[in-house]
């Protein structure tokens, strides 16, 4: 019994370490082009502190939308209805 508790232990760890590397991997390696449709920054207040998230709500040549999130920089250095171009290797899409 509790050296299947151990390895159940061992999975969940495997996996909350694992997890966040792939999906920075995945995120990465994609390259596109696309138009900044809307900012959004969403304040969170935890444990007395207030955290910004600054999202970009971006439409892909190919018709595909998604929110990306990013920096305070890039957040503030792009505007709405400018063109972007996120190449491979790079982990912000760039003005064009």
């Amino acid at each position: 019994m509790k050296l299947l508790a151990f390895f159940i232990i061992l999975g969940a760890s495997l996996v909350i370490v694992l997890l966040p590397i792939y999906l920075d991997f995945k995120r990465n390696k994609s390259s596109w082009f696309g138009v900044v449709e809307k900012k959004e920054v969403k304040d969170y207040f935890y444990r007395g502190m207030h955290n910004a998230i600054y999202q970009l709500y971006i439409l892909k040549d190919n018709g595909e939308r998604f929110t990306f999130t990013v920096n305070e920089i890039v957040y503030y250095d792009l505007s709405i209805g400018d063109r972007v171009k996120k190449e491979e290797g790079q982990f912000y899409p760039k003005r064009l």
